[in-house]
């Protein structure tokens, strides 16, 4: 790939991993064009990546499960089967989803965009972790739509903690050889900003997550160093919720949250919430457990299920279930015998998948943050790839 084909790239992966044109979208719709004007552009100069791509399984069948809800709604159009429970998401937006997730596996297949793509995660957590800041300290709801807690242009604090840490992650594991510091920068904006979103899944997995993906990148000879530099950061992060929580009014909506991380490990009160709606929308499911109740069941419920594996069932029956565990099955199945430096990704970003899906009923419809699902997708291609010609790079 060119330095000019990079640079549009960088340019065009931070525009969609940021959520900035989203942001600002009130008189003129940018998302859209730009989503299609980067279709167009880099399936036509990665063609042969495009290609290759096409000759693989695994995304064929994540793409097809992506691409689902632009079909069902077409169906429900033209024969009004009932395949459809609500129009909240038309099928051009499910389109623009599935469009993003095919470019950012497009993207990151060549392998001298391993840089490029860490680059562009790298600021993406930039900017997020400077928006989150700017909302907690300086004007509070600029954008968040949860009162008191941070969310940048991502305007829903739960998916801003789901931006940061998975691309906090792409940061730490998209690229081999030693930790440097612009990996440990990236760690403490990650642990900063997701601190502000106030998200007990967020910081729960931020910690778990980023910690172990730390200690899969060391090598033993630099343990001693990476250690005194990892306890530098989590000295940091700690000072900053402490002078936070000692400094800042905080809203009712994230006292709750900081008192259930305290006093229940984030975990108490938080199965109760949670639990109780994921259960009302498996009774829903369960009355249709083959098929589903149909695509957008979970956004006609008043407070949708915030679990992925619920949400699936509950749209598309068992088979839609077992089409999205499949998905994430074949991440770790194809890793596990992979080289490390070329299989943390995976693991990382499948295990980073099942986490928020206990937390999220909208991995799946995300244009933000389903470029994550691409680019482990495009990771377990090249492992298959180097896996048969016997070398790994």
């Amino acid at each position: 790939m060119d330095k000019a084909n990079k640079v549009f790239a960088f340019v065009w992966l931070v525009i969609i991993g940021s959520d900035v044109a989203i942001a600002n979208s009130d008189r003129i719709a940018l998302q859209g064009p730009i989503i299609l004007a980067g279709t167009a552009y880099f399936l036509f100069i990665h063609r042969r990546e495009l290609l290759r791509l096409l000759s693989f399984g695994d995304f064929l069948f994540a793409f097809s499960l992506l691409s689902l809800p632009v079909v069902l709604t077409l169906i429900n159009r033209f024969f009004d089967l009932a395949t459809v429970r609500s129009t909240e998401r038309s099928g051009s937006f499910f389109a623009s989803v599935a469009l993003v997730f095919l470019v950012a596996t497009v993207l990151s297949l060549p392998l001298d965009f391993r840089r490029t793509l860490v680059r562009a995660a790298f600021t993406i957590v930039s900017i997020a972790t400077a928006l989150n800041l700017y909302e907690l300290f300086i004007q509070n709801n600029r954008w968040s739509e949860a009162p008191g807690r941070s969310a940048g242009f991502y305007t829903n604090p739960n998916v801003s903690a789901e931006a940061l840490v998975g691309y906090g992650l792409v940061v730490l594991l998209g690229r081999a050889g030693k930790l440097t510091i612009a990996d440990f920068l990236a760690v403490s904006m990650v642990g900063v900003g997701v601190f502000t979103t106030f998200s007990r899944t967020g910081i729960l997995l931020a910690v778990v997550l980023l910690s172990a993906a730390m200690v899969a990148r060391t090598e033993p000879k630099h343990v001693v160093r990476v250690a005194f530099i990892a306890a530098a950061g989590a000295v940091f992060c700690l000072t900053f919720a402490f002078l936070v929580l000692q400094h800042v009014k905080l809203s009712g909506d994230a006292a709750v949250r900081i008192a259930s991380l305290i006093e229940r490990g984030g975990i108490g009160d938080y199965e109760k919430d949670r639990g109780e709606v994921a259960m009302v929308a498996l009774n829903i499911g369960l009355e249709h457990p083959i098929l589903g109740a149909g695509l957008g069941t979970i956004f006609e419920m008043p407070v949708g299920p915030h679990n992925m594996f619920v949400a699936m069932f509950v749209d598309y029956g068992i088979f839609g279930l077992l089409a999205y565990v499949l998905v994430l099955a074949r991440l770790v199945i194809i890793s596990w015998h992979a080289d490390r430096k070329w299989s943390a990704l995976l693991w990382f970003l499948a295990a980073w998948h099942v986490g928020f899906s206990f937390a999220s009923h909208n991995l799946l419809s995300d244009a933000e943050t389903i470029p994550l699902l691409g680019f482990a997708i495009s990771r377990a291609c090249q492992v298959k790839d180097m896996r048969r010609a016997g070398s790994y790079r």
